[in-house]
């Protein structure tokens, strides 16, 4: 497990990276603490984005048999991957759900041999849930460790039930669920954008990513909807049994710092 450490105001975040069970209970974890340049978030969303970000380099095949050994990154050994994903997931007080998430979704994604780290963002204050700052920190945190070719923010709570849900960067920006057993696989309304979805670097820069105003679990999912809507991007979303998701509902308590949506002043 690597985790990273900083501070925006009195917001306090840990970023890690994890990878299948065995990380969780490794010794060998690095740690350190940094702040986040200024100006890199502001309430309405991302800003002010490094341009000086390595990018990748055109026809250059890495050593495919040398995977790191920090943990937290999958390259399939024997073949190149056609996509390179981040999956990024905001995290308070769900390590149950997360150890679940980790043992499913690791081989899950090992399966359609995408090369893949996963983020897990995690507040670590008492104030209400932050949801959207989180998937900005978290979007903005996983480029000091590779360029992606998409970005996946993804509910803690939310597993696929078809393989043939790909997590490949296709049809972006895409809402991977359909429904979830929870809600007897239907969605909310028709309009929702939230659980899992999916964009490519430029669209999530192009948007702004998502808004840092509201506290507590409401409005951050239509708010990026109307973004996109703004923005003229065209969604996507597989109907039916592919988009279908199980909800981790064991062990699944909202503490009173969660609870309550709340838009910032």
């Amino acid at each position: 497990m690597l985790v990273r450490k900083f501070a925006f105001g009195c917001f306090i975040v840990t970023v890690s990276t994890l990878i299948y069970m065995k990380i969780l209970h490794s010794r060998r974890i690095v740690t350190f603490s940094s702040v986040l340049p200024k100006g890199a978030l502001t309430v309405s969303g991302l800003a002010h984005m490094d341009q000086n970000s390595p990018q990748k380099p055109e026809n250059v095949c890495p050593e495919l048999d040398s995977i790191p050994n920090l943990g937290g990154f999958y390259r399939p050994a024997k073949c190149r991957s056609r996509w390179k994903v981040a999956i990024i997931v905001p995290f308070r007080n769900r390590t149950a759900q997360l150890a679940t998430f980790l043992r499913y979704m690791v081989p899950f994604l090992q399966k359609q041999l995408l090369e893949f780290g996963i983020f897990i963002v995690n507040q670590e204050n008492v104030l209400l849930f932050n949801r959207g700052m989180l998937m900005n920190t978290g979007f903005l945190e996983s480029q000091h460790f590779s360029t992606w070719d998409c970005y996946i923010v993804h509910d803690v709570d939310l597993i696929p039930q078809s393989e043939l849900n790909s997590y490949g960067c296709i049809h972006m920006p895409r809402h991977f669920v359909s429904g979830a057993d929870n809600r007897n696989y239907r969605l909310p309304y028709s309009s929702y954008f939230g659980g899992v979805v999916g964009f490519k670097a430029d669209q999530f820069r192009h948007i702004n990513g998502f808004s840092n105003v509201y506290w507590g679990w409401c409005c951050e999912d239509d708010d990026l909807s109307q973004r996109v809507n703004t923005a003229r991007l065209r969604t996507n979303r597989y109907n039916g049994h592919t988009g279908y998701y199980k909800a981790i509902t064991r062990n699944h308590i909202r503490s009173a710092n969660n609870s309550a949506g709340q838009r910032e002043k």
